[in-house]
């Protein structure tokens, strides 16, 4: 039962030239201020996210000497200013040989601020297939809800999930918790950080990690209500409008 409803939530991209498919190859093209792109929108990014990607900026040819060398602090910051003259964006942090890290707000604007930040990753960053990306999704309000007992309850469906995603990796560990696991629920920043995301900057392959790791991060707020007095609204967003999931939350306010 939780893969179906998962997968009712998860059919996201629509037909050749549909205001989902551009959502997923290109949402540039779509006008952010039409109904029906909004409503996609929120429908297919409902949450802010992170993004950890472990990449270095790519090394430049130096003019005097002609050999490689690293990105200059002033070069970095340069860098950082196109990133965060992508409209929407909501906070840039680039490194020259460490982590680039950068948060998008929900809905449209940021698949759109998604795509502009996948193109300047290709210009200045070198892709290390060595290593991979995290992928936060926010959780603020609601996190102090997500108990021990909640993660033990739903490890076994949400690992299945993530087989999906094809982690062959071994620093996390084949669970969730609060340690190296393929997610680890982050107190400090309120998020559910999925950590097993292979390395890419090719914007379809980011929206559709992104698009599942939503989904189930909704499908486990979905399952708290089950258990726990708090806001529906809150918790289930723009799942509820799910058939499974109404019946859900019927069941959970006739109990209130």
């Amino acid at each position: 039962m939780d893969t179906q409803l998962l997968n009712k939530l998860l059919q996201h991209v629509g037909i050749e030239g549909s205001i989902n498919h551009y959502c997923s190859t290109i949402p540039i093209a779509l006008d952010a201020t039409d109904k029906d792109v909004i409503e996609a929108g929120d429908y297919l990014l409902p949450y802010s996210i992170g993004i950890e990607w472990e990449s270095r900026l790519a090394y430049v040819i130096d003019s005097e000497t002609g050999l490689e060398r690293e990105r200059t602090y002033k070069e970095a910051f340069q860098i950082k200013q196109e990133f965060l003259a992508i409209p929407h964006i909501i906070d840039v942090d680039i490194n020259t040989n460490d982590e680039q890290r950068i948060r998008i707000p929900s809905g449209i604007n940021g698949l759109q601020c998604l795509y502009q930040v996948s193109l300047l990753l290709k210009k200045y960053c070198e892709l290390n297939n060595e290593s991979g990306i995290h992928y936060h999704v926010d959780c603020t309000g609601v996190y102090k809800h997500f108990t021990s007992s909640h993660r033990k309850r739903n490890e076994d469906w949400i690992i299945k999930e993530l087989e999906q995603w094809g982690y062959e990796g071994t620093y996390n560990t084949k669970r969730i918790g609060i340690g190296h696991n393929w997610v680890r629920f982050q107190a400090g920043f309120q998020t559910m950080e999925y950590r097993i995301g292979e390395m890419t900057f090719d914007y379809h392959l980011l929206f559709k990690r992104i698009a599942h790791a939503c989904k189930i991060t909704e499908l486990f707020r979905v399952k708290i209500t089950e258990t726990i007095e708090i806001d529906l609204p809150t918790i289930l967003r723009y799942a509820k409008n799910d058939e499974s999931v109404r019946k859900i939350t019927n069941n959970r306010l006739n109990k209130i």
